[in-house]
């Protein structure tokens, strides 16, 4: 009873990674901190390793990105993305992202990643 309440324990406590946590995240010793990823308000895009796009924390069609980073911005977004691509999602999918965020607006794409020790 003792394993199972823990394992269950640790499955509700949030990760304050929003969906990034579905996201298995490419690692790099020079990944530096992006505190305004995790605003409420930060235009957050996730690549799953099966191709499925989510933008914040809803699944979305890759092509309704414009539309929804147009809306994101008219409320104030701040005018960059912060872009997480899984390790193994394909290369296409994420090129397919990145020309569909620039049809909506954005310049400025951060991609994110996870600081690897040595």
């Amino acid at each position: 009873m003792i394993v199972l309440l823990v394992v269950f324990m640790t499955n509700t406590i949030p990760l304050h990674r929003h969906i990034w946590a579905a996201v298995d995240l490419p690692r790099s010793l020079h990944a530096t901190a992006q505190p305004h990823a995790l605003r409420e308000d930060a235009m957050r895009v996730s690549i799953s390793r099966d191709g499925r796009v989510f933008f914040r924390d809803l699944r979305v069609l890759p092509e309704a990105l414009p539309d929804l980073v147009h809306d994101a911005l008219r409320e104030g977004a701040e005018k960059k993305v912060y872009l997480a691509a899984d390790t193994r999602s394909k290369y296409g999918d994420t090129v397919k992202v990145v020309d569909l965020l620039r049809l909506g607006g954005i310049d400025r794409i951060c991609f994110i990643a996870e600081k690897s020790a040595r």
